[in-house]
């Protein structure tokens, strides 16, 4: 079964941290507001925002056109922000909601691409030549 394949050659990952990059964008001070039991104040919005320019960078650049090496990078990339947000969510009550969310969103994003990578058959199609069903993609 090929359902995680598009034949645009994008991860599937690409739509879901747009989202969240967009949400982000569009009213940081809201996204926060959800997460965060704190008082918004600029820097929070700023941060939110660059988090957001992040997310959407990621998406460009790995997502839009992923390989194994590509997403390996992108799985290396949420897995070092979840890990800077889980002593957030133990140290600071204020923002513990923020680091959770941040943590299991940033999980969910690594399992995903980790099963992208485990599965030739779930990394998008390039419209080349097709590959046997059990073969490696190169880096």
């Amino acid at each position: 079964m090929r359902a995680e394949v598009t034949s645009r050659g994008v991860s599937p990952l690409l739509p879901a941290r747009v989202a969240v990059a967009v949400a982000l964008l569009v009213d940081p001070a809201l996204a926060a507001a959800r997460a965060t039991d704190a008082a918004r104040t600029r820097g929070e919005t700023a941060l939110a925002r660059v988090l957001a320019i992040r997310m959407l960078v990621q998406a460009a650049t790995l997502d839009a056109h992923p390989t194994p090496t590509r997403l390996r990078l992108g799985v290396a990339i949420d897995a070092a922000h979840g890990l800077s947000m889980g002593p957030l969510a133990l140290a600071s009550p204020p923002y513990r909601r923020l680091g959770v969310t941040n943590v299991a969103l940033m999980a969910a994003f690594v399992v995903a691409g980790l099963r992208q990578i485990a599965s030739p058959r779930r990394l998008p199609a390039t419209g080349g030549s097709a590959r046997p069903a059990g073969s490696r993609w190169p880096d």
